[in-house]
């Protein structure tokens, strides 16, 4: 790798620490909090003395909450905004429900909609847009609300593997090749939702599903877990297997509700029944 020697002045040092200082701490940190060590850094008596200059550039990052230098350690500790932390989200207390329809209005209202005109966009501006514009203008939430909103859509994203996939220093990007996966991703964490709240279903993968009917088809009898209640999805299908009394159900579904309504043996026309009752 070639190295460049480039001259700065005092000032310009001063600021190119401070930047780097801020995206090193960024790229690192799995919280909203992080020391970074200055004596790691090639010119770190010039920082040590600058130190205070340092800490007012950095002050005036709109990602830094909070800086402060602790001389015991050599360390810049900083506090950043959630916002820029790809990685960091508390808890929040959302139902299963409510967790399904708000993944479902950010991937149909923002990622679908806006997403089509996209150029270049993170997931940050992706959340906090959705938050912004359409909660914050089409309903009454609260602020306390919208934070379990943003807590809860940061943590699918996190689970989908998309940052993992797509961080650059701490922007997680998203463009026209990759929005697809991140709203296939999504979708997949819909479905995990809808199976949490049944105990005895479990999401197989189709590879398990071919062994499951090779298996019956050569007449050997199912494990323990081998037999139960299954869903398996591929290309927008999701495809309902029931086996617990050792001969194999199967059938396909375009909805997950549909999908295991079936396994757990509930005919459509009760249901309409029931609804009609309900009304």
């Amino acid at each position: 790798m070639k190295k460049y020697t480039i001259q700065l002045t005092e000032d310009e040092l001063i600021r190119y620490y401070a930047n780097k200082i801020i995206e090193d701490s960024l790229e690192d940190c799995s919280e909203f909090h992080y020391d970074m060590d200055v004596t790691q850094y090639e010119h770190s008596e010039f920082i040590l003395q600058h130190k205070e200059q340092i800490i007012d550039r950095i002050n005036k990052d709109e990602k830094v909450l909070e800086v402060y230098f602790d001389k015991e350690y050599s360390t810049f500790n900083m506090c950043f905004g959630l916002d820029w932390c790809p990685y960091y989200y508390e808890k929040y207390d959302l139902s299963l429900e409510d967790e399904r329809n708000y993944l479902r209005d950010f991937i149909d209202i923002e990622l679908k909609e806006i997403g089509e005109l996209i150029t270049l966009r993170t997931t940050r501006d992706f959340i906090r847009q959705y938050l912004d514009n359409f909660i914050e203008n089409t309903t009454t939430i609260d602020e306390d609300m919208k934070d379990e909103i943003y807590y809860c859509l940061k943590e699918h994203i996190c689970n989908t593997g998309f940052v993992d996939k797509y961080i650059d220093k701490y922007e997680v990007y998203v463009n026209q090749n990759n929005i697809s996966e991140l709203i296939e991703g999504l979708e997949k964490e819909i479905d995990k939702l809808y199976i949490k709240e049944q105990k005895d279903i479990k999401l197989i993968s189709m590879d398990e599903v071919h062994r499951l009917i090779e298996k019956y088809n050569n007449g050997q009898e199912f494990t323990n877990e081998e037999a139960g209640k299954f869903i398996s999805k591929e290309n927008g299908i999701y495809l309902g297997i029931n086996n617990s009394d050792g001969k194999m159900y199967m059938e396909d579904f375009d909805d997950i509700k549909k999908c295991i309504n079936y396994i757990n043996g509930i005919e459509e026309n009760s249901l309409e029944e029931e609804n009609e009752q309900g009304l």
